[in-house]
């Protein structure tokens, strides 16, 4: 797809992208996770005959919603509440498997790190501990038991 710089703005910014961040960076990336483990990776946007026809879209109903058009051909087969509901994140549900597989022994494996390293303070470890297990900071939690996992692996 060739484009000049002054015919389509957004058109020319939007072969750029296609030309060197996907093209480029994010699909080479994409590529070696997926190979890494044995993962075959197809991207159905990024068909050529769908990019070719996209290009051929006036530009300004593009600039309109970035999700727009794809929302109305969805219509014809997605329900409304799905199409039109908010945004929300993909997260792995790593926090979850993690208390459920070891419960209370979370909080034991972190003290008993903490007492050879002394690097946190005790009382702070159990509260965050009662906060990840309401669904807050888990993320802080889990990175806490990974280190104290690491720290008794190595230096025990």
């Amino acid at each position: 797809i060739k484009i000049a710089e002054d015919k389509d703005k957004i058109d020319f910014m939007s072969k750029i992208d296609l030309d060197i961040w996907i093209g480029e960076v994010l699909i080479q990336k994409l590529d070696k996770i997926a190979m890494a483990n044995s993962v075959e990776n197809r991207n159905p946007f990024l068909d050529f005959n769908l990019v070719d026809l996209v290009f051929k879209i006036d530009s300004n109903l593009k600039a309109k919603n970035t999700k727009y058009l794809l929302k109305q051909i969805a219509k014809k087969y997605i329900p409304f509440k799905i199409i039109n509901r908010k945004k929300k994140g993909f997260n792995s549900p790593f926090n979850e498997w993690l208390f459920e597989e070891f419960g209370l022994n979370l909080v034991e494996i972190i003290l008993k790190a903490n007492k050879i390293h002394n690097l946190f303070n005790e009382d702070y470890i159990k509260i965050l501990y009662n906060q990840a297990k309401n669904n807050k900071f888990r993320q802080h939690f889990y990175l806490l038991w990974l280190f104290s996992k690491w720290f008794l692996n190595n230096y025990k």
